[in-house]
């Protein structure tokens, strides 16, 4: 079950990472949510075929002892794979949110999102796109989240 979801906010280097090991990692098991896990789960769900008990992501966490948190971490893969793969889509957040819901498994959620609104507009349709879409999946994401929190300069900001 998801006892929390947060989302982690801000710039590149404006101490995103430093924040959530310090308050978050180095206080439970942790997983860091890569790119094959997500492509994993995304064929389940378009092939209608994963339930709480089979999916691999759901396997590698209960192996962890009791608390944990999972991390997904759009500063190393967001822009690059995740719109390639088509990946952003609120469909597929909701419906692998409400599988990690059903599990028995006790989680929480850690989405570390880049900040792009408030740089220069790209030339290029496709950068511009990029933009589009990750700006609905952030407020989607913040929609959902139970917290969300905004690092500009190593300070934090709570948004919700």
């Amino acid at each position: 079950m998801i006892e929390k979801k947060i989302v982690v906010l801000g710039g590149l280097y404006q101490g995103k990472h430093e924040y959530i090991r310090k308050n978050y990692l180095d206080q439970a098991n942790s997983l860091a949510v890569d790119l094959a896990m997500l492509q994993e789960l995304q064929k389940q769900y378009l092939d209608g075929t994963a339930d709480a008990g089979k999916a691999g992501l759901l396997k590698l966490l209960a192996a962890m002892p009791d608390h944990r948190v999972l991390f997904f971490d759009s500063t190393q893969w967001l822009q690059d794979k995740l719109l390639k793969y088509n990946l952003l889509q609120p469909p597929f957040w909701d419906w692998m949110l409400g599988l990690l819901s059903h599990s028995e498994l006790r989680m929480t959620l850690i989405f570390c999102i880049d900040e792009l609104g408030c740089g220069m507009i790209p030339t290029e349709r496709e950068a511009r796109l990029f933009r589009e879409q990750h700006g609905r999946w952030l407020q989607w994401a913040a929609a959902e989240a139970d917290a969300v929190i905004r690092l500009v300069a190593g300070l934090t900001l709570a948004l919700k």
